[in-house]
């Protein structure tokens, strides 16, 4: 930025030069030149050889800045290209382009002077880590520099949250989520203050919430729906009708299953569940901790959002060939009744937990 700045100086200075020589012979192209300094050329040509009028030096100057200045101006604009996306755009491209998202994140970490060392572990694993880089004052030393990598889920006011409506891409599920009206959806990457207001902490498969437009996103107890995926292998249906337990519904044309869990904290109520199967694993909506009035409604709200479920070419239950995960649909479903979920913590901006 320095370099831009002394490049603009010097062509300023060099074109009133220039104008105020070409001037002493013609004021109207003197003005000319200084108002759009290229038109020096016909002056240069005329003028050369003329002492009080000769403009050579001055044009090759300003000409010779002018290009440096365009090679340090596209040099910043590449340099710095990474800093224009929002956090917002950087999930939108990662449903397209996963590995593009994550290069445009390295390369916001190394403008912001943080470095990736990539390291090699045990049994020839990589492992990466954040380095920060040091900067260096007016006598050499180097400075202190704190470079906290950027949280991956932000505590977004909610008068800033992006909701989505319409198609959302689910990209882990390689399929598409086509949000019911009436219903809005927040990226995962904005809900660290939500899950600080509804006091849930985030599990580590969560997509994404959906919340209905009349809920108070402010009061302690607003509901909404969890949209997770779980990377379970294709899971084996039930074989027949009468082998589907009590407390699970099945769907097999549509290969969505709905079932109920307790809570993490049992006080807090019951999860209403929907899980759409595809072919490499399980998309979940769940809605959590609701009192004994609000089950119907949940159990409504979550086969809602999984009906509304389209998968990618290729990508859908029916179209897996292969060897079975292992594990079947019921399996499954107790265990992830039963297990305790991975959580993760949301951090503040300023990345101090």
């Amino acid at each position: 930025m320095g370099n831009i700045g002394f490049y603009y100086m010097l062509i300023v200075v060099m074109v009133i030069w220039m104008a105020i020589k070409v001037g002493r012979d013609s004021t109207g192209m003197g003005i000319a030149t200084f108002l759009f300094w290229p038109i020096a050329i016909i002056p240069l040509i005329t003028n050369w050889g003329r002492r009080d009028n000769d403009i050579r030096l001055q044009f090759l100057v300003v000409s010779v800045a002018t290009v440096l200045l365009m090679n340090s101006a596209v040099k910043v604009v590449t340099e710095n290209a990474a800093l224009i996306y929002s956090p917002d755009d950087i999930e939108q491209i990662r449903a397209e382009d996963p590995a593009f998202a994550a290069e445009i994140e390295r390369e916001q970490l190394r403008a912001l002077g943080v470095e990736i060392v990539v390291e090699e572990g045990p049994a020839g694993m990589a492992t990466a880590a954040v380095a920060p880089t040091a900067s260096v004052d007016s006598r050499g030393e180097a400075e202190p520099v704190f470079s906290a990598a950027p949280a991956q889920i932000r505590k977004v006011p909610l008068g800033e949250l992006n909701f989505r409506r319409g198609q959302v891409r689910l990209a882990p599920a390689y399929a598409r989520l086509n949000v019911p009206e009436h219903f809005r959806f927040v990226a995962r990457h904005q809900l660290g203050l939500l899950a600080e207001i509804r006091q849930i902490e985030i599990d580590e498969r969560t997509l994404g919430w959906l919340v209905h437009e009349r809920v108070d996103l402010r009061s302690p107890q607003f509901w909404f729906v969890d949209v997770q995926f779980h990377d379970a292998g294709h899971l084996a249906a039930p074989a027949a009708e009468g082998t589907v337990p009590a407390g699970l519904g099945w769907d097999p044309q549509a290969q969505i299953a709905s079932f109920s869990r307790i809570s993490t904290d049992a006080a807090k109520g019951q999860d209403q569940a929907t899980a759409k199967l595809l072919r490499h694993g399980a998309l979940v909506f769940r809605v959590p901790e609701l009192a004994k009035d609000q089950l119907e409604l949940g159990l409504r709200a979550a086969r809602l959002m999984a009906t509304q479920v389209e998968s990618d070419s290729g990508w859908s239950y029916a179209d897996f060939s292969g060897v079975e995960s292992g594990q079947s649909l019921l399996q499954w479903v107790e265990a992830f009744a039963t297990q305790a979920e991975a959580r993760v913590l949301a951090e503040r901006e300023d990345g101090a937990g």
